[in-house]
Order: structure tokens, then sequence, then C-alpha cells
């Protein structure tokens, strides 16, 4: 398969995945917003302070790791490269249902909604798009 006859498959699954990566940016900065406003929560309510300082820190480092996977396996798929595409995808997906792991509070619709993406994304590169990673 040529470079030029990419499937729209994957182009779609490029798409999604930058679509993602700007909503995780979102995501990212408004946890950046909610540490800087942190010191007013606190004042409120002084209990807060390890809760909010926990889980926003995680956010924020998952969150980043996670966008810029995101973006960088979309590009991989887009040039059909074997380690930005394929590997990078793999890997993404992976860490992304860790993050829904760590940060939901256990099994309900919404979390499983979540784990929907990068579970079809795994089976979609592992399946269906294995053979068109054709650049190294």
């Amino acid at each position: 398969m040529s470079e030029s006859t990419r499937p729209g498959g994957l182009i779609a699954l490029a798409i999604l995945n930058f679509l993602f990566g700007a909503i995780g940016f979102l995501v990212v900065s408004s946890r950046v917003l909610s540490l800087a406003m942190k010191e007013q929560v606190i004042a409120q309510d002084p209990r807060m302070e390890v809760i909010i300082h926990d889980i926003t820190v995680t956010s924020i480092i998952f969150g980043t790791v996670l966008t810029v996977l995101l973006i960088v396996s979309g590009v991989g798929y887009l040039k059909q490269k074997r380690k930005l595409g394929y590997l990078l995808g793999n890997l993404t997906s992976v860490i992304w249902m860790g993050y829904i792991i760590l940060t939901t509070s256990g099994f309900n619709i919404m979390s499983s909604a979540l784990f929907l993406f990068p579970v079809l994304t795994l089976m979609m590169l592992n399946v269906m798009f294995k053979e068109d990673f054709i650049n190294p």
C-alpha cells in the first residue's frame, strides 16, 4: 500500500486523536488554573489542601503526557509511521486507560464510556490497520 492510499479509517483515527488532544489541552489548562486558585479554596476549608494538590498535580502530569501522546501519535497515523503511529498509538491507549482507572471512582457508566476510545483504538491499530504502517 503506498503512502498516497492511506486508509480512511486511519485518517479518522488521527482526526479523533487531534480532537481529544485539543480537549486534553483545555482540561490541563483548567487544572493549572485550579491549582493557581488553590489558596482561595483552602482559605474556606483547610482540609481540602491535600486532596486538591494531589488530584490536580496528578491530573496535570497525566493530562499533559496524554495530550502530547495523542497529538504525536495522530501525526504518526497520518504519516503511517510504524514507531510514531502504531507503537505510540498503542502506548497512548494503555496510558489513557491507566489514567481513567486512577482518576475515576469505581466502575460506572462514565468510566466505561471513557474506556471506549482507547479500547477501540487498540483494536483498530492491532487488527484493522496493523499492516498499514508502512514507513519506519
